[in-house]
């Protein structure tokens, strides 16, 4: 069986690596019309063609796609386009070390399949992988984003998404910050979405809310900071920023004064917590007495910020179509599927608790995805209460239900009336289940990096 090392590695690979694409025979300047819209694809072959060539050629609305290869390269993208890379592990942009690498002045960008990185230069810091300058709609995704002084800025603007990128070995992971327009007007970072990313190894913040009010950041994994995972500074007039369900593993602060956790460090008034769930806290101490998978006391960070549920286990959503279902657990999801087959739908999860621990799952199930009344399996025998029991939180659009599960390794299922025509189902896929197998997995990443910026001041 391959071991748990490698099958985590795959899931990171398989979220990351976007669906190949065929557009005919290669050559450095092709162009491809689609007569539908009248945009173009526009093909960079291999490395002796340059990226920021064709963006210059294209119009907007078209696509810019860039086959594997490493480009040694600065990018200015100041039209509405779409920058796809082949594959993310193999199409490389390495910038110059005292210029950002992609900066984007144009709303309704999208950049995705790429690895953008390059070496830190401590007398030049504040450089970084993608930056954003005040755009709006714009969407970087399935990206790797490594050794930059930062790897995604969002400096201003709004409706920009950053989502299901590998974001390790930066000084900052994704930091939220202002544009000054004409140097006198300051645009604030409002309304923007950090979603499903790992962002580990940073070398201070994981996360940093600077200057804006209204940004949602959820489902994250956030691993082994060495200052805080997410960080709104005391000078900061952020507000009303909405953090759940994300995972802060063993960031540097993690130590515990009381009920203090110091893990992420905020003023109010932003809320930590959404709908009944907050964040897992690898250093949480609670109890859940009422067994529920949420903790029975509030995580209060600095300013007195409180997460009033924390989660007692890493939160993961089991994609399948349209569908989330939102899971909470101490155990690994090793593989999910969700399968129709006739008047029953099945969703099934292969679960290994760590170490010798009991396990347990708190399940989320949309009822348009599986329909009441629901069979629980465990190991293909039947569970009821009170090993298996439904939540007082479940309503009208949503089931939740509670199941314990032994140590070992085990097949957790969920069997009810089908809702979806199995025609509807179009994709299956875990994401933000990487947590503590992911950090154990890049706690082995050579730890140089961090030397090169040991000496950089604290900005």
């Amino acid at each position: 069986m391959l071991s748990l090392k490698v099958l985590i590695l795959l899931a990171i690979v398989f979220s990351l690596v976007r669906t190949s694409f065929s557009f005919g025979p290669a050559c450095s300047a092709q162009v491809e019309s689609e007569p539908a819209d009248l945009s173009r694809t526009i093909i960079v072959a291999d490395n002796s063609s340059k990226i920021q060539d064709a963006i210059n050629s294209a119009a907007p609305g078209d696509t810019v796609y860039v086959k594997d290869g490493i480009y040694d390269e600065q990018l200015l993208i100041n039209k509405s386009l779409t920058l796809t890379g082949q594959n993310s592990s193999a199409t490389v942009i390495e910038g110059p070390l005292d210029k950002n690498t992609i900066t984007v002045t144009a709303d309704n960008v999208t950049i995705s399949g790429f690895t953008v990185e390059k070496w830190g230069n401590p007398t030049m810091p504040l450089y970084w992988g993608i930056v954003l300058q005040n755009t709006h709609e714009a969407t970087i995704s399935d990206n790797v984003l490594t050794e930059n002084f930062g790897g995604v800025e969002i400096a201003g603007g709004f409706n920009n998404i950053v989502e299901h990128n590998l974001i390790t070995g930066n000084r900052y992971g994704v930091f939220l910050s202002t544009f000054l327009e004409n140097g006198e007007t300051r645009i604030f970072a409002t309304n923007n979405t950090v979603f499903d990313n790992v962002v580990s190894d940073s070398v201070w913040n994981g996360v940093e809310l600077d200057w804006g009010g209204g940004n949602v950041i959820y489902e994250n994994t956030i691993v082994n900071s060495t200052a805080w995972g997410l960080e709104i500074p005391a000078y900061s007039p952020s507000l009303n920023n909405v953090i759940y369900h994300n995972n802060f593993i063993d960031n540097a602060h993690s130590v515990e004064e009381g009920s203090t956790s110091y893990q992420a460090y905020g003023p109010l008034p932003n809320s930590w917590d959404f709908q009944g769930e907050g964040n897992y806290w690898s250093d949480y101490k609670g109890m859940d007495e009422d067994h529920d998978g949420i903790g029975d006391t509030p995580v209060k960070t600095d300013y007195g910020t409180i997460d009033y549920d924390p989660l007692m286990g890493n939160f993961s959503d089991i994609t399948a179509s349209t569908f989330h279902f939102g899971v909470v657990s101490n155990s690994s999801i090793i593989s999910s599927d969700f399968e129709v087959n006739g008047t029953e739908a099945d969703l099934s999860m292969n679960i290994l608790p760590t170490g010798n621990s009991t396990g347990f799952c708190r399940v989320t199930i949309p009822k348009k995805a599986i329909a009441e009344p629901y069979q629980i399996e465990l190991d293909g025998k039947i569970v009821s209460y009170p090993q298996a029991k439904e939540l007082s939180s479940s309503n009208n659009t949503d089931e939740c239900l509670y199941v314990e599960i032994g140590s070992g390794q085990h097949t957790l299922e969920i069997i009810g009336t089908e809702t979806v025509s199995e025609f509807q189902l179009t994709s299956l896929a875990v994401f933000g289940t990487l947590t503590l197998l992911v950090f154990a997995l890049l706690k082995k990443r050579e730890r140089s990096r961090q030397n090169r910026y040991s000496n950089l001041p604290l900005v």
